[in-house]
């Protein structure tokens, strides 16, 4: 007589062909051969996944796909605020960023918009009243020398004096901006006024879709991203650093930076900054095709100062003392500064755990793995990083036993989701139970269900009629993130890039809530057997689920319309 054992949780996921047979290792009984389109639950069960639903072909958008870069990053301006980057390439040639948000894209209404941004402008001279020169050629980022070169500056903008700043006026004639003091205090050396840029704009729309159009040469593919408040800055190695800046949910500017002593070592020559990320209130930027090794950080609390100085709150630049020249592939802001490079891992602080300042910086190699440059994932307190060449995901946490950093491979148990192919993109999902989503280099889309104090590690694998080339996650409405894919699909023999989101986690409480499809669109109106509105499967068979029940597969015809066996 055949004894079945009954398997009561799938935790462990989808194990190795080398995990056969090993009863004697614990997380075996939790593990399956399969685990395809299904999701392993933090509390045990093996539950489908749900659906993907349209959004938007990048296609109509104009997207180029002889050359078919795109990318998504999370804009997370709070819980309630956030936003799906897309990054595409157009056929003219430049890149363009849309923003994905609820159910849709974001559509803009072709409104102008004034916008309030403020500058510091440092005192220059001795007497009362003090010419400054504004440059023409920027728009929001000002950068002010005190000068009387005859240019004339852009006529739209009009300066003004910030809340404040009583006790100064500011006169706007021709090429100059003249300050004046008016019963305040002399100003000296080192003072600084702050002065509002106001400016009228109109958003840049695509077929009423805000978009963004990049700068020439800006590579889609290696940049590198982090966020503060409403600006999102962005670095790769030859473009100088640049930030997207949101006004309201439909205005959105590209602005390059305007730096105060930029660093030497930063130009079109020796590169610009590769990596980008904030801490302890500064900004940091790492690695250039000159310095590979090397990080700048900014002033205290001053995201575009680099004076350099003894002081607490000066621009310091330190470089990573590792014997070799592996380039800086990341850098993550925790307890701790955690940066990654091709050959190993770094942690950087002040000595005593102190805040780092020019004459306290601590840099402590870790553990010797290597990164791919793919911006690392901070999940609790634990740090995590994609291997070089892409196959492993590794854990990065403090060990008190050895007083040191270790790294501890996930995918231990399941070399072969891996082990032909490469990560090429990843988001973390917290809600509803905590999973690592990552785009294969072959179009599969893994799941990493990640609950590691409930000893919970468990890989899925989800598959499509296409193949999966970008994932985010951002905050959801709901009660759950939002998980956001492009996907390359071909219907009706074309191509088409498709912007998709994940539906809600079917909790089993209605049939009609189970929404399965892959690229679905939902009609909810009047009852009716002849539906129209869906163009984008022309000609092509689709599924459907009518009243939580599955109807019998249809064709399209060539207006999009279809017609079911029933009301």
């Amino acid at each position: 007589m055949s004894v079945h054992r009954l398997n009561h949780s799938f935790t462990a996921g989808e194990l190795s062909p080398l995990m056969h047979a090993r009863k004697d290792f614990d997380r075996y009984k939790n593990g399956c051969s399969v685990l395809q389109n299904m999701v392993c639950a933090t509390q045990g069960p093996a539950v489908r996944r749900p659906g993907t639903m349209y959004i938007h072909n990048l296609v109509d958008l104009g997207m180029d796909i002889a050359d078919p870069q795109v990318r998504e990053i999370p804009f997370i301006f709070n819980e309630l605020q956030a936003y799906a980057m897309i990054f595409f390439m157009h056929t003219d040639g430049f890149a363009r960023m849309v923003l994905g948000d609820g159910d849709t894209l974001v559509m803009g209404g072709g409104s102008t918009h004034t916008y309030d941004s403020s500058v510091k402008i440092p005192y220059l001279g001795p007497s009362e009243d003090h010419a400054f020169y504004y440059p023409a050629d920027t728009v929001n980022t000002v950068s002010v020398i005190h000068t009387d070169i005859s240019t004339t500056p852009d006529t739209d903008t009009t300066l003004v004096l910030s809340a404040g700043s009583d006790g100064y006026t500011i006169a706007y004639s021709g090429n100059t901006c003249t300050v004046t003091t008016i019963g305040a205090p002399a100003l000296e050396d080192g003072d600084y006024l702050t002065i509002a840029l106001n400016m009228t704009t109109t958003a840049i729309l695509t077929t009423e879709v805000v978009t963004l159009v990049m700068p020439a040469d800006f590579s889609i593919e290696d940049m590198d991203w982090a966020q503060s408040a409403d600006e999102m800055h962005l670095a790769q190695s030859g473009y100088v650093p640049t930030i997207i800046v949101r006004y309201d949910d439909d205005i959105w500017k590209l602005e390059t930076k305007g730096f105060i002593d930029r660093p030497s070592d930063w130009s079109d020559v020796y590169g610009w900054p590769e990596t980008v990320t904030f801490h302890q209130q500064r900004i940091l930027y790492g690695a250039n095709t000159l310095r590979r090794q090397t990080i700048w950080g900014s002033e205290a609390g001053n995201f575009n100062g680099f004076t350099a100085g003894t002081g607490a709150s000066d621009a310091f630049t330190f470089t990573l003392d590792s014997g070799t020249q592996n380039k800086i592939q990341w850098m993550l802001s925790s307890k701790t500064l955690h940066i990654g490079t091709l050959g190993d891992e770094w942690t950087v602080t002040g000595n005593n755990q102190a805040a780092l300042t020019p004459e306290n910086i601590l840099a402590q190699r870790q553990t010797k793995n290597g990164s791919e440059a793919i911006t690392p994932l901070l999940v609790g307190s634990t740090t995590l990083f994609i291997e070089r060449h892409g196959r492993v995901i590794n854990e990065f946490v403090y060990d008190y036993t050895y007083d040191n950093f270790k790294t501890s491979d996930l995918s231990v148990l399941s070399p072969h989701i891996t082990e032909h192919y490469s990560i090429t993109d990843w988001s973390y999902q917290k809600t509803p139970d905590s999973i690592i989503w990552a785009v294969r280099s072959d179009g599969i889309l893994l799941g990493l269900t990640y609950q590691r104090q409930h000893k919970v590690v468990g890989w899925h694998r989800h598959i499509t009629d296409g193949d999966f080339k970008a994932v985010t996650v951002i905050p959801g409405a709901s009660r759950e993130d939002e998980v956001w894919v492009v996907v390359k699909r071909t219907l009706g023999g074309v191509v088409g890039y498709f912007v998709e989101k994940l539906t809600e986690m079917f909790k089993g409480l209605e049939a009609v809530d189970g929404k399965f499809l892959d690229n679905h669109i939902v009609y909810d109106g009047a009852a009716s057997s002849a539906l129209s509105g869906f163009d984008i499967y022309a000609n092509n068979s689709i599924s459907i689920i009518a009243d939580g029940t599955v109807h019998a597969d249809v064709v399209v015809n060539t207006s999009g319309e279809i017609e079911l066996d029933n009301e």
